[in-house]
C-alpha cells in the first residue's frame, strides 16, 4: 500500500533503545512504548531521533487504520503489535480515524513536530523534541502571536501612512479609493494666502522671461505695474532731490 508520504526505508539508529546491548529487539519495544504512550497522551516528548522514528510508525499506523478499517484482519494485527494497551485498539478506530478522516486531513500530516530549544549552559544535552497530534486537548505549543492593531504606536503609524497616501493622491500611483482613510479632517487645512500669491507671481514671471527669450510681448500684470511704478516714483524723487542740492549750493 503505498503511503501519501515518503518515509525512510531503512529504520533510524537509536542509540540504546532499551539499554545497552538490546539491539533490535530493543529498538521495536522502545517504539511500542512511544507509540502507546503518544495515542494515549497525544502529546509526549523525548529525545529527537526516538521522537521523529515515532512520527514516522504513528503516521503509518493512522493512515492505515483509515484506508483498512477494523474490518481487515492484518490491519488488526499491526494494530495489536504496536499497541501494547487494548484499549488503544478501540482509541484508534473510534476517536483517531473518524477525527483525521476529514478533507482537510487529506493532504495534511496528523501529527505536529517541535524542537525543544536547549537552554543556554547546557549544550552537553541531546536535541529534545516534542510531538503531538493535531486537535489535541492541549495548550498549544507555540501560541498564537498577539493582536496588535490596536496598539497606540500602530494606530498613529496606520494614520499617518493614511495621511500621507491621501495627500500624495494626484499621482497615479499612490490613489487610494474613497473612504480608504479613517482620519478625517486633513481635507480643511489651508495653505497660506501668501505663500499662494508669492507661488503665482514666481510662475507668471517665468513666463514672462521665457517668453522675452522667443520675442512674444506678453504684457505685465497688475501687480508688476505697481510694482515698476513705486520703483520709478522713487527714482524721479531721488533726482529731484540731488537737483534741489545742486541748486542750493
Amino acid at each position: 500500500m503505498s503511503s501519501r508520504f515518503a518515509f525512510r526505508n531503512r529504520p533510524r539508529k537509536l542509540s540504546k533503545a532499551m539499554g545497552h546491548n538490546s539491539g533490535p529487539p530493543g529498538r521495536e519495544v522502545r517504539l511500542q512504548k512511544t507509540i502507546s504512550m503518544l495515542l494515549r497522551f497525544q502529546r509526549i516528548e523525548g529525545s529527537w531521533g526516538v521522537i521523529n522514528e515515532t512520527r514516522e510508525y504513528t503516521e503509518a499506523l493512522i493512515e492505515r487504520a483509515i484506508k483498512k478499517g477494523p474490518e481487515d484482519p492484518e490491519m488488526m494485527k499491526l494494530a495489536n503489535h504496536w499497541l501494547l494497551e487494548k484499549d488503544l485498539v478501540h482509541m484508534l478506530f473510534k476517536e483517531y480515524v473518524p477525527r483525521y478522516s476529514q478533507p482537510k486531513y487529506q493532504n495534511q500530516p496528523y501529527l505536529q513536530l517541535y524542537k525543544i530549544e536547549i537552554q543556554p549552559g547546557m549544550k552537553y544535552m541531546t536535541q529534545m523534541g516534542c510531538l503531538e497530534l493535531k486537535e489535541n486537548p492541549w495548550p498549544k505549543v507555540k501560541p498564537d502571536p498577539p493582536n496588535t492593531a490596536g496598539q497606540l504606536h500602530n494606530v498613529l503609524l496606520k494614520a499617518f501612512f493614511d495621511d500621507k497616501r491621501r495627500l500624495s493622491g494626484d499621482r497615479s500611483h499612490a490613489r487610494t479609493q474613497p473612504g480608504f482613510d479613517v482620519v478625517n479632517g486633513i481635507e480643511h487645512l489651508s495653505v497660506n494666502q501668501e505663500g499662494r500669491d508669492s507661488e503665482t507671481m514666481r510662475n507668471k514671471d517665468s513666463e514672462a522671461v521665457k517668453c522675452d527669450n522667443e520675442g512674444v510681448h506678453v504684457p505685465p500684470s497688475d501687480k508688476t505695474n505697481a510694482v515698476v511704478n513705486e520703483i520709478l516714483s522713487k527714482e524721479g524723487k531721488a533726482d529731484s532731490n540731488e537737483q534741489n542740492i545742486e541748486n542750493k549750493k
